[in-house]
C-alpha cells in the first residue's frame, strides 16, 4: 500500500502566495493602464515616425499580459485551495473511519 502525505498547510500557504502575486499583477496592470503618453511627450518626430502608435500597442500588450497573469494566478490559487480542502476532508474522513473501526 502506498501512503501519500500531503502538507495541507503548505498547500494553503502556496495558494496564498499565488493569490498575493495575482493581486500584485492586477495592481501593476491597473497602474500601467493609467500611463498616458501622447504627442507632447514624443514630440513631432515621434508622432511622424509612429512612436505614439508603437508605444500604445506595447502598452496594451503589457496591460493584457499583466491582466492575464493576474487571472491565472487567481485561478491557480483557487485550484490549490480547493485541493487543500479536498485533502483536508479526506484526512478527516480517514480519521473518522479509523476511529469507527476501533469503536472510539
Amino acid at each position: 500500500m502506498v501512503e501519500v502525505k500531503v502538507a495541507i498547510k503548505g498547500l494553503k500557504d502556496t495558494a496564498a502566495d499565488f493569490e498575493d502575486m495575482g493581486k500584485k499583477l492586477g495592481a501593476a496592470s491597473k497602474k500601467a493602464d493609467t500611463i498616458d503618453l501622447a504627442n507632447p511627450e514624443f514630440g513631432y518626430m515621434g508622432e511622424k515616425e509612429g512612436l505614439n502608435t508603437a508605444y500604445a500597442a506595447a502598452q496594451k500588450f503589457l496591460i493584457d499580459v499583466l491582466k492575464d497573469g493576474a487571472e491565472t494566478m487567481e485561478s491557480v490559487a483557487k485550484a490549490v485551495r480547493t485541493a487543500a480542502k479536498a485533502y483536508e476532508a479526506d484526512e478527516k474522513a480517514g480519521v473518522c473511519r479509523i476511529d469507527d473501526a476501533y469503536g472510539d
